[in-house]
């Protein structure tokens, strides 16, 4: 069977027929609200669309705050906040995790608490996150940790729930201790649904250290987003969102790569059910 390779410019469709819509409507914003206004709605109910500058101004800008340096702090300060938030949150909610699963009991006496507390958003803790660690970066360590530990507690403990039980029959019936078979079966078994959910917890750690910029403090690409709105440096404003985009984006390529490599076993295993399942 000859396998076709997939072409790498793929990934780079959507966002360049996005771009082309957006130069499109931001050429067309001072003629969008007299145009619908023509058509009978009101003007009070359409939105402000003149702040929408085309992408062809934007990326001048945009590439003079990289060349120059001067969003280059702010990126550092928001990258590293989301980076150690996130390795908190995932070392917790790993750790915490793997007994959640394990033990019946552990379920039953944590779980309706993990539910109840995992439901309220991180906005609505962040006085008393404030109260606690003032406004410092301290507090947006914190408030990082505190949203996104939980796609990798609640996936950690149903990954390890869901091993199948035959492998760790299989195991114990080898002579395998409890240790070992945590370590050679139970944890092995369980690493996709667990990286499944580290990526989630990911995302949430960039946009929970916007969130707290925006908020509270002086640094970060939170508070220069929020900074460039403020004095209606629009340009400025949807660089900040083009640079938080891109960190996102390389933040995810970062962690399917580690994905990839460290469950290369298992990744090649599925692609070879995949192929024999095609004939």
């Amino acid at each position: 069977m000859i396998k076709l390779n997939k072409p790498k410019l793929t990934p780079f469709i959507c966002p360049v027929i996005l771009l082309i819509i957006w130069e499109i409507v931001g050429q067309l914003r001072l003629h969008i609200a007299p145009f619908l206004t023509s058509l009978g709605y009101s003007p009070l109910g359409i939105p402000d669309f003149s702040f929408l500058l085309p992408i062809s101004i934007i990326f001048p800008k945009f590439f003079k705050l990289l060349i120059s340096g001067i969003i280059l702090p702010y990126l550092w300060d928001t990258t590293w906040r989301s980076l150690i938030g996130f390795v908190l949150a995932s070392l917790v909610g790993v750790t915490v995790g793997i007994p959640l699963g394990l033990s019946k009991r552990a379920e039953e006496l944590f779980l309706p608490t993990v539910d109840a507390v995992r439901t309220i958003p991180p906005v609505a803790l962040l006085p008393l996150i404030i109260l606690f660690f003032g406004i410092d970066h301290s507090m947006k360590v914190a408030f990082i940790f505190v949203g996104s530990i939980w796609p990798v507690l609640v996936n950690t403990a149903q990954s390890v729930k869901s091993v199948d039980p035959m492998y760790i029959k299989v195991a114990f019936n080898s002579g395998h201790s409890n240790r070992s078979t945590l370590f050679r079966v139970i944890i092995p078994s369980s690493l996709p649904g667990i990286f499944a959910g580290l990526r989630i917890s990911l995302s949430i750690s960039v946009i929970l250290s916007i969130v707290s910029e925006m908020m509270a403090g002086n640094t970060g690409l939170g508070f220069f987003l929020n900074y460039s709105k403020r004095n209606f440096d629009y340009d400025d404003m949807f660089s900040a969102i083009i640079v938080i985009a891109i960190l996102g984006w390389l933040l995810n390529m970062a962690i399917h790569r580690i994905d990839r490599h460290v469950l290369s076993w298992y990744y090649h295993s599925r692609d070879n059910q995949l192929e024999y399942s095609q004939f």
